[in-house]
């Protein structure tokens, strides 16, 4: 082929050319595929990985040194990894070949070389890449290119042409793209795509060849496309919003539990306790009084909140605490809290019943026969069991004031910090939700410094006293007792006529606390869980 221009008419003074120095390094795939005929089944697959140093230059005159690694896969037979180097030099103002080559391949026998043009080419000007005549169709290209949209001039040609070698007797058409740095002229990345049709060893055959060039470091800057990558990122954050919109509008729908013709249960999640249902009570057997300051605590910290609302009640609450992946559900009927539980993610959570699953569950013997079918089946495991105590009649009693005093907003950190040194979980947003319902907490000070805390809340005549806790080192010193005989002193003085707590069947020193002080056993509850195997966990309760 024939030069179509001088490059010296290209090259006015100031024009970037190549200079010592100068490298880039580059990843090449080329792909047979999308066989057909003769071909069915065929793949083949050749990626090289390699570097080009211009280590000098002289006039016209550049030198290059090269090297490069390939390595070759096909459905029948593998080559490689081989590695090639060399030098050659070429003319800057020709572009042509002056000695030495560094392809496999003979393109004719005068080729230009492929990786660099000078950067002052217009739109519409052609040129010579290797034997094939190109069109300089933008210089403001984008390319993605190493994962980038990069800036570039862009050549393109396409054609048709006719091959008789080892892949068969084809006829193809072909498009080629190139695309080069705006400022220095080196190539940024390639992209050729052809398509064969003909026959190999006289059956109806087609192909798909494609080769991918990419410059993946140089010593020039490959320019980002900020608009496009602006426009990509934009993309990317909408579509996720729009998944994460789509799926948060999925996951907290409102679900329909149908119990029976004609009876039906709403569950819905609440995200402000304005929105909490104030109804009559067929949840829970103790702490019904309390349902929504359970609900209120848990939002204040955090935590998830559901509730169930049926024709005449509210039927179920469900909170779960994500900081010790705890929750508590309050329901007595296993087709509500099955789902309840599934709605707020909860494996492990605290219970007053012992579930079991409702209707008839069918089992066959060794014979496939069908069995009687079994009723009262256990819906789920059990972690632990708690005591449910009441005190009806409460004592007035002193109380060591010189240990116990009322909590302040600012024992906060304090509190916080022997929290999380027993229950091995951060404490302080917790702590905070109690203080803002307005609990009334006690703390015992030793030697100027807190060392226990304790809770109350008050709901009516009713106060539920929870959260007993003394730092391990100073435990078995009557601490306990005197925050207990605080809370007992205070909810007296403000007309509490009851009060319910609700201690775990291993916590003994709690237990013989509350029983000196005359509570008394009402019921149990369990933490239920959905696991099969028994784990080391520590169970924290926030409710």
């Amino acid at each position: 082929m024939v030069v179509l221009f001088a490059m010296t008419a290209l090259a006015p003074v100031g024009l970037a050319m190549p200079q010592q120095g100068d490298s880039f390094s580059y990843d090449f795939v080329q792909e047979v595929t999308n066989g057909q005929g003769g071909y069915e089944g065929w793949w083949e697959k050749t990626t090289s990985h390699g570097r080009y140093d211009v280590v000098s230059t002289e006039g016209e005159k550049t030198e290059i040194l090269f090297n490069y690694k390939w390595s070759y896969d096909s459905y029948d037979s593998k080559t490689g990894p081989q590695s090639v180097s060399g030098n050659f030099s070429f003319s800057t103002a020709t572009r042509k070949y002056i000695y030495g080559y560094d392809l496999d391949v003979a393109y004719g026998a005068n080729p230009s070389i492929w990786f660099w043009v000078p950067p002052s080419i217009s739109v519409g000007q052609q040129l010579v890449i290797l034997d094939q005549e190109f069109t300089v169709r933008s210089k403001s290209a984008v390319v993605w290119s190493d994962w980038l949209p990069r800036e570039a001039i862009e050549l393109v040609a396409y054609g048709s042409g006719h091959r008789n070698d080892a892949y068969g007797n084809f006829a193809y058409t072909f498009r080629d793209e190139y695309y080069m740095d705006k400022e220095t002229g080196y190539i940024i990345a390639e992209r050729y795509e052809e398509q064969d049709t003909g026959s190999w060893q006289g059956a109806s055959s087609s192909f798909t060849w494609k080769e991918s060039y990419d410059v993946t470091s140089s010593s020039y800057e490959r320019q980002i496309e900020w608009i496009s990558l602006s426009m990509i990122i934009l993309g990317i954050i909408g579509t996720a919003a729009l998944l994460y919109l789509a799926y948060y509008a999925i996951r907290w729908r409102k679900r329909t539990v149908v119990l029976d013709i004609g009876n039906t249960v709403k569950i819905f999640r609440i995200r402000k306790i304005s929105k909490f249902p104030h109804l009559a009570n067929e949840a829970s057997m103790y702490f019904g009084d309390f349902l929504e300051d359970f609900a209120r605590k848990a939002l204040l910290s955090g935590g998830r909140v559901a509730v169930a609302v049926s024709k005449t009640g509210l039927a179920g609450l469900a909170v779960y605490h994500r900081d010790v992946k705890t929750g508590a559900i309050f329901c007595k009927s296993f087709k509500v809290n099955e789902p309840l539980r599934k709605y707020i993610g909860a494996k492990d959570f605290f219970s007053e019943v012992k579930h079991e699953m409702e209707g008839d569950v069918s089992t066959y013997d060794d014979w496939g026969t069908n069995k009687p079918l079994l009723k009262n089946v256990r819906a789920y495991n059990i972690f632990e069991t708690s005591k449910v105590l009441t005190l009806s009649s409460i004592p007035q009693l002193p109380y060591d004031a010189s240990t116990i005093r009322v909590m302040a907003q600012s024992d906060l950190e304090e509190v916080s910090a022997i929290a999380q040194k027993v229950y091995k979980v951060k404490a302080k947003r917790w702590m905070q939700s109690l203080l803002d319902t307005k609990d009334i907490g006690v703390v015992a000070v030793v030697g100027g410094r807190i060392v226990g805390f304790a809770f109350a809340t008050l709901t009516g005549d009713r106060a539920r006293f929870h959260t007993l806790t003394v730092a391990p080192e100073l435990r078995g010193r009557g601490l306990a007792k005197e925050m207990m005989r605080a809370r007992l002193h205070i909810v007296r003085e403000l007309g509490v006529r009851e009060v319910v707590l609700e201690i775990a069947d291993w916590n003994l020193a709690s237990l013989t606390v509350s029983t000196f002080f005359g509570f008394r056993s009402i019921g149990e509850m369990y933490v239920e869980t959905m696991r099969t195997k028994r784990v080391k966990k520590d169970i924290v309760r926030r409710w």
